[in-house]
């Protein structure tokens, strides 16, 4: 009754990774786990996997260091390499899952 109540109360891209999560790792982790990492620990970027690509250099990378050379940064390959390489996963329309790959 706990998980459902914690389960019920999630938004609806909480629910929508909750039910990848059960449908992908139901076989690994009891669901009490599944519920507590969709809702401590789980990272949700709304967004296009460019838009997520552009975030995630701005937020490691000093591009204005660069200077005009950042200007060719092509943050939709970037972003279809990360999803590729199972580093995010895309969920839905405008729906990342950004750590997959940290899931207990």
């Amino acid at each position: 009754k706990t998980c459902f109540d914690v389960v019920s109360s999630f938004d609806n891209n909480k629910q929508t990774l909750f039910a990848v999560l059960l449908n992908d790792y139901s076989y690994s982790y009891d669901v009490e786990t599944l519920v507590n990492y969709a809702e401590n620990n789980a990272s949700l970027f709304e967004g296009s996997i460019a838009d997520y690509a552009y975030e995630l250099i701005q937020d490691c990378y000093d591009t204005k260091s660069m200077g005009t050379l950042a200007n060719y940064i092509d943050y939709e390959a970037f972003g279809r390499d990360l999803l590729l390489n199972n580093e995010i996963v895309e969920l839905g329309y405008s729906l990342i899952w950004t750590n997959p790959n940290d899931i207990y």
